[in-house]
């Protein structure tokens, strides 16, 4: 695992095909062609547990490198503990500030860490965006309780969307 800047983030998802060198914005993927399906965070943390394997699974699991971006934290500080995601980092050698590194590289081999991460992101409802090597995925999720999945082709966003059915509406 590695921790990157901001720039670099942005270097790594240029890289990668991504239509953007910045924080992700949903008009440059759909401008580029992506489809977009969005769906609720719940507010079981079962259920975002769920929710954060259903993406890993999509995103990320078995991709040679997937990258987690941390793009704001902190905005409900109450439903966080911001000293259990800096030890999660710490545990892994990340040393510098989530100001300083927001970025967690991942490789094939690492996906309960990434994973683990993501759910982190998801019960302390930071906006956050996992992007998969292949370009062909990407996940934006925002502290105001919902997600945008964005895919490049059919065959990854047709078995997402029907996926992420269950956590569209109020199904608590």
């Amino acid at each position: 695992m590695q921790f990157l800047t901001s720039e670099q983030c942005g270097l790594w998802a240029a890289q990668h095909g991504f239509p953007f060198s910045g924080p992700p914005d949903r008009e440059s993927l759909e401008a580029e062609g992506y489809r977009s399906t969005e769906f609720e965070i719940p507010t079981d943390a079962g259920r975002r547990v769920a929710l954060a394997r259903l993406l890993w699974e999509a995103g990320a699991r078995n991709r040679p490198e997937s990258l987690l971006w941390i793009m704001e934290w902190s905005v409900w500080p109450s439903g966080e503990h911001l000293p259990l995601a800096l030890a999660l980092r710490s545990a892994f050698g990340g040393n510098r500030t989530l100001r300083e590194a927001p970025g967690h590289l991942f490789r094939s081999d690492e996906d309960d860490a990434g994973l683990s991460f993501l759910v982190v992101s998801l019960l302390f409802l930071w906006d956050a965006c996992l992007l998969s090597a292949s370009g062909d995925l990407a996940v934006v999720l925002s502290h105001d309780e919902y997600g945008s999945a964005f895919a490049r082709t059919p065959d990854v966003w047709l078995p997402l969307e029907k996926r992420l059915a269950a956590f569209r509406g109020p199904a608590e």
